[in-house]
Parts: C-alpha cells; structure tokens; sequence
C-alpha cells in the first residue's frame, strides 16, 4: 500500500497494465510502447474524473505535448509507477 496509489493498480490489479501469462513486450505489458499503454486512460479527452482521489484529473497536463520526444516515456519522470508514499505524481 502506498499513500499516493495509482489507481489502477489499487482497482484492477496488476492486469491493468500487464499480461500475466507471457507478452512479447517489455515487462510483460499490455502495450509495445509506454507512452501508449498510459495514454489508455491519461489523454485529455474532457469528462475524464479525478480517479485516485488526489484531486488531479486523470487527462494529461497542457504542457505535456506528447509529439516532443520529451515526453515520449512516461516513466523516465513518473518512475514510481504503482504508487508512491512522497509524490502524487509519481515521481
């Protein structure tokens, strides 16, 4: 358990983002690419709630283009991916 827990993990489990049986990606993930296994659900389409109760929508922030390269890993910054007992975000 974490204080900051994402939610995904806290609700679905580690299959939200892994493929428990064998996958031909890194990690066994879902996705061949990080950046679109998290944009699953972190993309700004509007409507999209706060789902982990820190007060923070679950969309990406505007200066997150994600066409730069800079963002084009998620987790070089959110590296404490599952959950974290610092950062809300992850990092």
């Amino acid at each position: 358990p974490f204080i900051y827990e994402h939610a995904p993990v806290k609700v679905e489990g580690c299959q939200a983002c892994h493929t428990p049986h064998g996958s031909t990606n890194p990690k066994l993930l879902t996705r061949n690419t990080i950046k679109f296994l998290c944009l699953e659900c972190h993309s700004n389409a509007p409507g999209i709630p706060d789902t982990d109760g820190t007060g923070i929508g679950t969309g990406t922030p505007s200066f997150h283009d994600i066409n730069n390269p800079r963002y084009a890993n998620c987790t070089v910054c959110h590296f404490e991916i599952h959950g974290s007992n610092k950062d809300p975000f992850y990092r």
